[in-house]
């Protein structure tokens, strides 16, 4: 199934998981981005977005709020990070390989998850 939403569109793709949520009874969409040019934040208030399990390979996030950001199992190998306030964002089992923090602050990674 496909989800066309902003300007993105062309590129977002939600996956139906079968699973089922405890009590509700609703299908859980769990979304895949496939971008061929990295998404880019720039002097962005991301707060409180949810990124996990998204391949994000090379994305560019500088500069930005990304206080409370959901990045757990995702895909930031390359990622430009720079300047930006990482407050309680989650990075487990987060692919980090090549991404530069370089300023980057606030931030906290658990070896023991990556």
């Amino acid at each position: 199934m496909t989800l066309l939403i902003g300007k993105l569109a062309p590129k977002l793709t939600y996956q139906i998981n079968e699973d089922r949520v405890p009590g509700i009874g609703e299908l859980i969409f769990r979304p895949f981005l496939r971008t061929h040019n990295p998404v880019t934040f720039i002097r962005s208030n991301t707060k409180y977005s949810i990124f996990m399990g998204l391949d994000l390979h090379g994305i560019l996030i500088y500069e930005c709020q990304a206080r409370d950001v959901d990045f757990q199992e995702a895909n930031l190998s390359n990622a430009d990070l720079r300047f930006t306030d990482f407050s309680n964002s989650a990075f487990k089992k987060t692919n980090l390989k090549g991404a530069d923090f370089t300023n980057a602050v606030n931030y906290y990674i658990d070896v023991l998850f990556i």
